[in-house]
């Protein structure tokens, strides 16, 4: 296809709808589903000796690199990254609020609903605050429908 201009117009890329997950597909789900827990515990040991090595090197600079050594290993870590805490919220909300307007800070603020409403509002008043609706994620169990080959 030529445009108006003489060149080649951009191809019509075609999608297709979602299809179902074909029988492959849950069975390929479901042996890398086997894989990740057989692996499971190897990243639980990751992490604890990450934790680990990380404690070892609080009390070096903050500012600095630091390097640490095993006898096949060098681990190399980063200067800490600077991050922010605000100190004084009571400022920070009117500061908003003088620039957004009331509307605009509370778009701004996410109430934790345990924390916040469950702990501090009776439960006879959420009907008025809060709408309840099935749109979470969905939890799958993976079942063997044969038993595992032993290799």
């Amino acid at each position: 296809m030529w445009a108006n201009n003489g060149s080649v117009a951009d191809p019509i890329v075609i999608v297709p709808p979602p299809s179902d997950p074909s029988p492959a597909d849950i069975d390929r789900y479901g042996d890398l589903h086997l894989k990740v827990e057989l692996f499971a515990p190897t990243l639980e040991e990751h992490e604890l000796l990450r934790k680990k090595i990380e404690s070892q090197c609080e009390r070096k600079a903050a500012d600095r690199p630091a390097v640490i050594e095993g006898l096949r290993y060098q681990i190399q870590l980063t200067a800490r990254r600077n991050e922010r805490t605000i100190t004084n919220k009571r400022r920070v909300f009117a500061l908003l609020k003088k620039t957004l307007g009331l509307d605009g800070v509370l778009a701004l603020i996410t109430i934790p609903l345990a924390e916040g409403v469950d702990k501090n509002i009776p439960k006879s008043l959420h009907s008025t605050i809060l709408v309840q609706e099935q749109s979470g994620s969905r939890t799958m169990k993976v079942i063997p429908r044969y038993p595992p080959k032993v290799a």
